[in-house]
């Protein structure tokens, strides 16, 4: 068991502890290694899937959050969006945020109805934007 202690930038305050893991979904391991770099960096526990079918395996292993790449060659977000969803067991226990460069609407209101909680264009965020508000969601 991994104990990881988050400072969410408070003064004074007492450090959160948590076993916090980030399961990051994507196909482009540039983009992989950096938001791995940055989340481990802010001490996360990050596991990491280079395909959809990986991905979906690690999900088994319910981690606390899922960033979640929409296009992949094997198997779409969308397709691992519909499996979480017809899981009773993970739609309840996971939190999904897809990180995509794909900007159709259709797309991303397909991906919030089936439970992602956000849809982020890799495009508009670094990754050290994309752990702040990571950080402040778990916060809540």
């Amino acid at each position: 068991m991994v104990y990881v202690k988050i400072n969410y930038g408070m003064s004074n305050t007492k450090l959160a502890e948590s076993k916090i893991r980030i399961l990051i979904v994507e196909d482009e391991p540039m983009l992989l290694e950096m938001y791995g770099i940055a989340f481990r960096n802010s001490s996360f526990e990050i596991l990491t899937a280079v395909n959809g079918h990986e991905g979906w395996q690690k999900i088994q292993t319910a981690p606390n959050m899922v960033l979640l790449d929409i296009k992949m060659d094997d198997m779409s977000g969308i397709e691992i969006l519909k499996r979480i969803q017809n899981d009773s067991n993970l739609k309840l226990k996971i939190i999904v945020w897809v990180l995509s460069n794909v900007g159709e609407e259709t797309v991303s209101q397909e991906a919030i109805k089936l439970g992602a909680e956000e849809y982020i264009m890799k495009t508009k965020i670094t990754p050290s934007e994309l752990v702040a508000k990571v950080k402040e969601r778990l916060k809540n």
